[in-house]
């Protein structure tokens, strides 16, 4: 798959929606850019699931997202196995959430991720949210980015969690994060097994 752009779309469902869905055995993605999208669903939410095997994705974009969900929420699932990302960018994204949303998740075994850059994010959640969820084996992460974040939570909240098993991290900036909490929090939490 070398591109696909998703500009200017509105999806008020119900239900179990899934509203983008990629499963892709030995394939490539060169770039995907979603822009001005606004979601509006009720229960289980599947916003973007991407599942690769022996794949390779070149860049994520997504550019002025919206969304208000209720329920059991995701809005970014990447499942990669012996897989590679090199940047997705997150930015001017606002998120009104209740239930158990999860922003971003990433599960990849055997692989590599070079850049993921947060920016300008905004998140109000209520109840169990987690906003960015890595877990990683046999992984290696050069840089990430956070940059501007307001996460104003209730609830059992978790703003990153990383998970990683005999991986290696580089570079990890957090810059002008704020949020306002109550309840259960985590900032930031490192669970690594042999990490150099």
């Amino acid at each position: 798959m070398n591109s696909l752009v998703l500009i200017k779309m509105c999806t008020p469902a119900e239900g179990f929606p899934t509203f983008s869905a990629f499963i892709r055995l030995i394939s490539r993605m060169s770039s995907k850019m979603l822009s001005k999208l606004c979601t509006s669903p009720e229960s289980f939410l599947t916003l973007i699931t991407v599942v690769r095997l022996l794949s390779c994705m070149n860049s994520l974009m997504l550019s002025k997202g919206r969304k208000m969900t209720e329920g059991f929420s995701t809005f970014i699932t990447v499942i990669g196995f012996l897989s590679s990302m090199n940047s997705p960018m997150l930015t001017k994204v606002c998120i009104l959430a209740k239930g158990f949303p999860t922003y971003n998740t990433f599960i990849r075994f055997l692989s590599s991720v070079s850049t993921v850059m947060l920016k300008e994010v905004c998140t109000l959640d209520e109840s169990f949210a987690t906003l960015i969820t890595s877990i990683w084996f046999l992984s290696s992460m050069n840089s990430l980015m956070l940059n501007k974040v307001c996460t104003p939570t209730k609830g059992f909240s978790t703003f990153i969690t990383f998970i990683w098993f005999l991986h290696k991290m580089n570079f990890l900036m957090l810059n002008k994060l704020f949020m306002l909490t109550k309840s259960f929090l985590t900032f930031i939490t490192f669970i690594a097994l042999f990490l150099s």
